[in-house]
């Protein structure tokens, strides 16, 4: 666990010290960076400030490295949107009764914002993605080695990814590409944990199709596999018993835009670099002080519609270039866009960002020369 103790200056409210707990460094700064570019998340603290005044996250209550009972309107991050707030309740049935705790989640979307409990907030709030450094709050002071740390990380990465897959550092730092660093095809492991708490099991068994994918193999299979996961995903609607059900729904059909899209952008043999989340060993290039000519896709967080969530914020504070291809934004209803999708439309809307970011990487190299 990682902790430190934050202090809330107000001339009116007078000074609050407030501890946070991350389960490990990047959760920490991550929080950090919240508390100092959300004003509302500050106050909210500030306003049930008490001598225990707690930051945590799930993570720590659910592994139970966060020793002692959870002090009162403490404030709990949910890093996985609802699928955090399932396990957690799950995990510690204790906590379910306790209404004076505060929930800050990252991954939502209309339609489930309802699941969270009352008082619960989005912990980077709802700014605007290249707004969101703007909005710094004087009122926070940060222990000076928490700055410190995290800058000498963002310095020593691309030293570390050198000695530890070189292959990847080097194609990182060629001819400026497309880049991403997340989860692209489903195995057992995602599909279970995005599944949690659902009940459409008949559609977690029909998605044993793309487990596994290899998108790179095969245009023509991975263009029948996502249209035929699509389909199954709009028989699946009527069906959602649950918001757990509907944040599955979400989670896979952004998978599916992920998976399609970049198959696109292969076929037509753009310069691409991916990273591939249980499949490839983990490598980090968002939150290194290098590789700033290439351009970074953002499809999203599988969570939810949030304009800020960790890997943008990484982006932003190390000056990358990120191209939003979401496929569905903030203020749109999963539900109505299952509804109007067609059989081919899903495959069509792949191909034209895949286009997108051919053209948007054809400007920032022209632009380089």
């Amino acid at each position: 666990m990682k902790s430190c103790l934050l202090t809330l200056s107000d001339a009116a409210e007078g000074r609050t010290q407030v501890q946070f707990a991350f389960s490990d460094f990047n959760r920490l700064r991550w929080a950090i960076s919240a508390a100092r570019h959300n004003p509302r998340l500050t106050a909210s603290i500030a306003c049930g400030s008490s001598a225990n005044a707690c930051l945590l996250d799930s993570n720590v209550l659910v592994d139970g490295v966060f020793s002692g009972a959870v002090p009162k309107q403490a404030h709990i991050v949910l890093w996985d949107g609802l699928n955090s707030l399932l396990e957690l309740q799950a995990r510690r049935p204790d906590l379910g009764d306790r209404g004076d705790l505060r929930y800050l989640y990252v991954g939502h979307f209309d339609d489930i914002d309802e699941a969270f409990p009352p008082g619960s907030q989005a912990l980077f709030g709802n700014a605007k993605l290249l707004d969101f450094l703007g909005t710094t709050s004087g009122r926070v002071k940060v222990p000076w080695f928490i700055d410190q740390a995290a800058s000498l990380r963002r310095r020593i990465r691309p030293w570390a990814n050198r000695v530890q897959q070189p292959a990847k550092h080097m194609q990182l730092l060629a001819q400026p590409q497309l880049v991403f660093c997340g989860v692209v095809r489903p195995t057992s492991m995602v599909l279970d944990d995005m599944h949690r708490g659902g009940s459409l099991g008949t559609l977690h068994t029909q998605l044993q199709a793309i487990n596994g994918l290899d998108w790179r193999e095969s245009v023509q299979r991975t263009k029948t596999l996502v249209t035929q996961a699509t389909t199954h995903l709009q028989q699946a609607l009527p069906n959602a018993q649950t918001h757990a059900d509907l944040a599955f729904l979400f989670a896979i059909h952004n998978l599916l835009h992920r998976i399609g899209t970049l198959t696109c952008i292969a076929q037509m043999g753009v310069p691409l670099f991916v990273n591939e989340f249980d499949i490839q060993p983990h490598f980090d290039p968002y939150d290194a002080n290098a590789y700033e000519h290439n351009l970074y896709i953002d499809f999203g967080s599988t969570r939810g519609v949030d304009e800020v969530y960790p890997r943008t914020l990484d982006m932003l504070t190390t000056g990358k270039r990120c191209l939003p291809l979401r496929a569905i934004k903030a203020g749109e209803r999963l539900g109505d866009t299952l509804r109007h999708c067609q059989s081919n439309t899903i495959w069509a809307r792949c191909e034209l960002d895949a286009k997108h970011a051919s053209t948007a990487l054809r400007q920032l190299s022209a632009s380089a020369l």
